[in-house]
């Protein structure tokens, strides 16, 4: 016996049921999507927004004096290097990991530093605060000169980080 288009029991030709491959399709789309946004934040820090101190930072043409010493994590301002709170390129965001140490990122998202760690950091110019910050440590992280910024937890035979 043939069944009409119409019927309640057509099967197409093919031999699977209209709304199955839909369904399958609908599913298959959504798995997708759901693995494309959990690979895209691989990247992003995991724990919670910390405040750090901003500004619009000016480099030198390499006179410009440095420290050798640990970032720590601190309290009000994020991070603090050689006593002072820190003062990053205006578009540094930071976060606190559930381990309590602070990862600072540049404006593309990109880790530049991280508390913890022995850095040698030269002092930049502040717009706001002018040479070296006062009693903040303005930082010449997106300078130019080997000198200005270096990470010696991963550098611990650069030059400016071996113990004088």
């Amino acid at each position: 016996m043939t069944y009409p288009p119409s019927s309640r029991w057509y099967r197409p030709p093919t031999g699977r049921y209209p709304g199955v491959a839909a369904t399958s399709r609908i599913v298959l789309a959504f798995a997708t999507a759901l693995c494309i946004a959990a690979c895209g934040n691989a990247d992003k820090p995991v724990g919670e927004p910390v405040t750090i101190l901003t500004d619009e930072v000016g480099c030198f043409a390499g006179g410009e004096s440095g420290i050798r010493d640990m970032l720590v994590a601190d309290a009000k301002y994020g991070t603090a290097f050689a006593g002072k709170q820190v003062m990053w390129p205006t578009g540094y965001t930071a976060w606190r990991g559930s381990d309590g140490e602070v990862t600072v990122l540049d404006a593309s998202g990109a880790v530049k530093a991280i508390t913890g760690r022995k850095y040698y950091i030269s002092v930049a110019l502040s717009a706001s605060l002018g040479y070296g910050g006062g009693s903040k440590y303005v930082a010449a992280v997106e300078c130019t000169n080997h000198h200005d910024f270096i990470d010696c937890t991963a550098n611990p035979t650069d030059t400016y980080c071996e113990p004088q």
